[in-house]
């Protein structure tokens, strides 16, 4: 009975406002910003390295003023949905190839853990070389960075269907293309939701 009272008292303690994590997120801001405009007061480092705090609230002022920094907010989101949904296409049907084919498999999924290790920075050597400082490039990043982890989650995601489910459908006659549709893919799903 006491645990079930304490249990109901957190439960409703959470959903209030806790003016103590105001107060110690401010406290942690308001020192974080004394910090920052004391190591510029005493010239370590160049301004244009390290700017004040109020020449920085001006800058992003005159940004949000300008639209520029909605802008380019709006193109960044644009580039990383466009680079998400590529890799989930890309990444998605290499995964399904891969457990299709279990030798291709175990070769691209040794290959692609190889590359998950690669950091994302250095795709852009790759992608500036053959495309140039465009948006293309820009894509060829994100897509490196993020199609390897799709391809793995989904491989992984597949191979750990319950063999029920695959026994079950093969004896009502479902095979190749019907299984993944049918059976496969749907029994993936909610696995593949939560991991993307």
């Amino acid at each position: 009975m006491l645990e079930e009272k304490t249990q109901l008292e957190k439960r409703r303690s959470k959903g209030r406002f806790d003016v103590t994590d105001v107060a110690n997120v401010a406290l942690f801001l308001a020192a974080f910003v004394g910090i920052w405009q004391m190591v510029f007061m005493l010239r370590i480092w160049p301004e244009f390295l390290m700017p004040s705090p109020a020449m920085v609230a001006d800058s992003i002022a005159n940004l949000i003023a300008d639209y520029s920094l909605i802008e380019g907010t709006v193109v960044t989101l644009w580039r990383l949905a466009a680079g998400f949904l590529i890799s989930i296409g890309i990444g998605g049907a290499v995964g399904l190839a891969m457990v299709k084919f279990p030798g291709f498999g175990k070769t691209m999924s040794s290959f692609a853990v190889g590359l998950l290790t690669f950091p994302s920075i250095a795709w852009a050597i790759f992608a500036i070389l053959p495309f140039g400082y465009n948006d293309i490039a820009i894509l060829f990043v994100i897509v490196m960075a993020s199609v390897f982890s799709v391809m793995i989650t989904t491989y992984s995601t597949m191979r750990n269907i319950p063999p029920l489910y695959l026994r079950a459908a093969s004896n009502m006659g479902a095979k190749g293309f019907g299984l993944f549709q049918h059976v496969m893919i749907p029994a993936a799903t909610p696995s593949l939701i939560l991991r993307f």
